[in-house]
């Protein structure tokens, strides 16, 4: 019983432990927004977009990319 009890603490501590660590994470800067007009919305993009896709999403969708 008593072990159980000391593995339990341990694993607790653990994830005390991890729950510090996590609070290292660097966020990713954006690489450029696609921009909707009609509705004033701006997406965040964060892998550079060809040229193709950037012209398929404007005919398509509308949205403007635009590089930073």
């Amino acid at each position: 019983m008593m072990d159980e009890i000391e593995k339990m603490k341990a694993f607790g501590k653990g994830l005390e432990d991890m729950s510090l660590n996590c609070c290292k994470i660097k966020m990713q800067e954006p690489v450029g927004y696609l921009i909707h007009n009609p509705t004033r919305t701006q997406i965040s993009v964060y892998k550079p977009i060809s040229w193709f896709k950037a012209f398929m999403l404007e005919w398509c969708f509308d949205l403007k990319y635009e590089k930073i």
